[in-house]
């Protein structure tokens, strides 16, 4: 799906880059990390959302059939913490930022490939953040907009990650009242609980891409 909404640049031919002391080291722990996080369960596994009816009456239900273990899901979350936070010092913000750093000591020609190919990536990265790749590709496919009823068209994966990590799965924190209100309805349990999941899977498998153009960058010795 990620291919299909954004067509980015193959980063495996993104050329090698002369990375060096910190720099070298952030973006190494990066790889390090979507590889760790990419033989996760969670990233790998089944989970669907089901909604019917009741055997025999005209009640409905909501529910997410496998969803991952509870260790699965914080242990998940913590690692991909270290992925999506600006803040961790391997983030996507600070590895795209290295290579900006670095460029100005570049040839002109490599210079116009980091600027023509990793701001697709910020670019894709920032529509992630605010939409689900469920959304975006079925704004895609159908020509819609989300004034139009679209898969999950009401969730910001950034923001529900957040509440999940600060209202339970990392601290009990900032989040836990926004949380509450989003599970006390069983219905919307099942729902939210669900989202954030395929936001997780959504941004992840967009940051293992990312780590491969860094591999590349690094001439495949990470």
């Amino acid at each position: 799906m990620l291919d299909y909404v954004f067509g980015l640049p193959d980063p495996y031919v993104f050329p090698q880059i002369p990375l060096q002391g910190d720099d070298r080291a952030l973006i190494q722990r990066y790889i390090t990390m979507s590889r760790r996080l990419a033989g996760f369960s969670l990233i790998n596994d089944d989970t669907t959302l089901s909604v019917g009816r009741y055997p025999g009456g005209d009640e409905w239900y909501v529910r997410v059939l496998g969803f991952p273990a509870d260790e699965s899901f914080l242990g998940a979350s913590a690692a991909f913490r270290q992925l999506h936070n600006d803040g961790e010092p391997a983030s996507f913000s600070n590895a795209h930022n290295a290579l900006f750093k670095v460029m100005k000591s570049l040839p002109e020609e490599q210079q116009v490939t980091i600027r023509e190919t990793v701001p697709l990536w910020r670019s894709a990265r920032g529509k992630l953040m605010n939409h689900t790749i469920q959304t975006l590709t079925a704004l895609k496919a159908s020509n819609a907009t989300l004034d139009n009823p679209v898969s999950f068209g009401n969730i910001n994966p950034d923001e529900l990650i957040r509440t999940f990590n600060y209202g339970d799965s990392l601290h009990f924190g900032d989040g836990r009242g926004q949380l509450d209100n989003l599970l006390a309805d069983p219905f919307h349990e099942a729902y939210y609980k669900y989202s954030a999941l395929i936001s997780i899977v959504g941004l992840s498998h967009f940051y293992f891409g990312f780590a491969v153009l860094l591999d590349s960058a690094l001439s495949g010795v990470s």
